[in-house]
């Protein structure tokens, strides 16, 4: 986001979201040529499959999750690796949540004191 945020106020402005769906539709284009080998004008799973192997992340997960070693992952290969993201989402939102509570107590101001008697 912080890439399409030119005024650098946190939210993304009309101009600022066109921009990204501009440059996000212009990379699809690209996947959908470069893989769409059959060319219908969508990947098929062997497509997807073939372009998310040449990716970094892809190569990755597919080193990490092809139990079988066959070069592509099968339906419980991909489950195992969805179960991993979840949890490791799971673990950074509680996270978050944390930090953001710990930051809440910090901003609550003190209790007023009692006077002395």
């Amino acid at each position: 986001m912080k890439k399409y945020d030119a005024n650098g106020n946190g939210v993304l402005d009309p101009e600022e979201k066109a921009k990204m769906k501009a440059d996000r539709a212009a990379k699809r284009a690209e996947r959908l040529k470069k893989y769409d080998t059959d060319g219908d004008g969508k990947l098929s799973p062997e497509e997807k499959a073939r372009m998310q192997a040449d990716r970094p992340a892809g190569k990755r997960a597919l080193k990490k999750y092809d139990a079988n070693g066959d070069g592509k992952l099968d339906a419980e290969e991909r489950a195992t690796m969805k179960a991993d993201r979840a949890a490791k989402k799971a673990k950074k939102a509680k996270k978050r949540a944390k930090k953001g509570a710990k930051k809440e107590a910090a901003a609550a101001p003190a209790p007023a004191a009692t006077p002395a008697r």
